[in-house]
């Protein structure tokens, strides 16, 4: 009977380890993508179209393919971290180390930020599943069977005496 308790137990850890792959694999996916969509060759050429000067002032209209190029950059560099420590978070549940935990916390706060971030920049589509997905996870993190299982054990109500030495 123990067995089953400890197999329904881990369950919940599991399933957030597989969630945090998944997640990891979509944030990857979402930087591989917006990598993949940029025409590179395009954007060298429009580069080297622009001024010599590293000073440009801020009425220069940049090219359609360089601002794309610069999206793809931005979108990479922000999920890139999230990504790895989503990783590393999948890890820790599979071991069942409690760092494993507030990593993935971690991740939730890291990706709902990386998100606001490109929001307030250019308002990708792809940003609001993204949003959705950290939210549920928040609350499937925080939810009584993940915690539970977490938890080191039943603390005593018993106050620590503080010995003294001779």
């Amino acid at each position: 009977m123990a067995e089953l308790a400890g197999s329904r137990s881990s369950w919940p850890v599991r399933a957030n380890g597989l969630l945090l792959v998944l997640q990891a694999a979509g944030l990857g996916g979402i930087g591989a993508y917006e990598v993949y969509r940029v025409d590179w060759q395009q954007v060298e050429a429009d580069l080297s179209l622009l001024p010599e000067t590293l000073d440009l002032p801020e009425t220069v209209v940049l090219p359609e393919t360089v601002e794309g190029a610069e999206h793809a950059v931005v979108t990479v560099l922000v999920f890139a971290p999230p990504t790895v420590l989503a990783l590393l978070a999948a890890l820790g549940f599979l071991f069942l180390l409690r760092a494993g935990w507030l990593l993935a916390m971690i991740v939730q706060g890291l990706s709902l930020l990386a998100c606001l971030l490109l929001y307030s920049a250019w308002t990708p589509m792809f940003i609001y599943p993204v949003m959705l997905y950290c939210i549920v996870m928040a609350l499937y993190l925080n939810s009584s069977d993940v915690r539970a299982a977490f938890h080191v054990g039943q603390r005593t109500g018993l106050p620590q005496v503080a010995t003294r030495g001779p």
